[in-house]
């Protein structure tokens, strides 16, 4: 069976998709069979890996909202071994449309269940905020990547995001902490990392994401970083944190 993980962000602004995108990539290009799950009515992920607005259905709507079977949606991708679940904007209403549905929490657990065995990782990509649909993916997932920039106002939303899963009793599945687009040539990202560093210990992955030119470019190209770039400094992290969490993975027994 495949792990799920959900990149999990509670606002925007942290790098939330572009973490998914680069991740699942990086774990394809390790040879890895990977399945990118959009779940963010923006699209952002679908969008970057190429996929036209009028190509973007069906998508995870369908599956969540109309029963589809998630298996007969997966397309393949311009990467090797990455393949995707689309997004669109009808996820918008899944929250108002879901809220009394029953065992509403693990409707996507139910939806995933005929297609995590034909993949080694499922990366969900969630949206930045903690309404039904990213709860929905903290139940589904294995394990959880909590992305977030080096900056007082966003450590904040790490922080809810770790009340949430105490609440939900999954701070178990935390994998990492992610400090991601850090612009280290200012002396407060050192210092607020520092200070995460202190503070979370070992949840902090040791790999850190900086600031790159290059990951901004590269959905514009519908691509992956290390489709578009492969040599660049953004690739390259990606890549050192993929094998992090293979090694996190397999020290938590989910490979």
């Amino acid at each position: 069976m495949g792990v799920c993980i959900g990149i999990i962000a509670q606002k925007g602004g942290v790098g939330k998709t572009t973490c998914a995108v680069s991740l699942a990539a990086a774990l394809a290009g390790r040879k890895k069979r990977v399945l990118l799950v959009d779940l963010d009515a923006q699209a952002a992920a679908s969008y970057s890996l190429g996929v036209d607005l009028e190509d973007l259905r069906p998508s995870m709507a369908d599956v969540l909202l109309g029963g589809t079977a998630a298996g007969s949606l997966v397309r393949e991708t311009g990467t090797p071994r990455l393949s995707l679940l689309t997004a669109d904007g009808r996820l918008a209403l899944a929250d108002m449309r879901l809220a009394t549905a029953r065992n509403r929490e693990e409707l996507l657990t139910v939806a995933l269940a005929d297609v995590k065995g034909g993949f080694d990782f499922i990366i969900l990509d969630t949206p930045p905020s903690l309404g039904l649909l990213s709860v929905n993916a903290i139940v589904a997932a294995d394990a959880v990547i909590a992305p977030t920039v080096p900056h007082v106002l966003a450590l904040q939303g790490v922080v809810t995001l770790l009340e949430i899963l105490d609440d939900l009793g999954a701070r178990g599945k935390l994998l990492g902490i992610l400090v991601n687009i850090a612009d280290f040539r200012t002396r407060l990202a050192h210092e607020i990392t520092d200070a995460l560093r202190e503070y979370f210990g070992r949840d902090i992955f040791r790999t850190e994401i900086p600031r790159n030119v290059r990951l901004a470019e590269a959905p514009a190209q519908d691509t992956t970083i290390q489709g578009y770039a492969p040599r660049s400094a953004g690739a390259f992290h990606y890549n050192r944190l993929a094998a992090e969490v293979v090694r996190r993975c397999k020290n938590r027994g989910l490979l």
